[in-house]
């Protein structure tokens, strides 16, 4: 069984049985496969940088974005702020979350219903 194996100097070379043969590569076509990897390659990233909003013309510029970006998800106060949205988002899909909508329900039709209640007052003062 084929696989990489070290050679006398410590470094990975394929073995012949698990190479791929393709057929037989001049340098001029080893080149141009070279070319065609790296012309694709730089496509690709230049379309990613593209889909994310950035310039793929300036990638210092993205780095320091990204750095920024870093520093903002490791800042405290929105993790304590991320937290706190947690929670509540957490309390409101449980039985605090049901006690406060019931609460709120109440208030509202309690509401309602005194202003029912001063409509029929008026109503029943005005002459028939």
């Amino acid at each position: 069984m084929g696989g990489a194996r070290p050679d006398e100097h410590g470094r990975f070379a394929m073995s012949e049985e698990s190479r791929i043969h393709i057929g037989d590569l001049k340098p001029g076509d080893v080149a141009l496969l070279r070319d065609v990897a790296e012309s694709a390659a730089e496509k690709a990233v230049a379309k990613t940088f593209i889909a994310m909003g950035l310039d793929p013309a300036e990638p210092i510029k993205a780095q320091r974005d990204f750095s920024f970006l870093r520093d903002l998800v490791h800042d405290k106060d929105l993790e304590a702020d991320m937290s706190w949205l947690r929670r509540s988002r957490k309390r409101s899909e449980g039985i605090v979350g049901k006690v406060i909508t019931t609460a709120v329900g109440l208030a509202v039709l309690g509401t309602l219903h005194a202003i029912w209640e001063y409509a029929r007052t008026l109503a029943a003062r005005l002459p028939n």
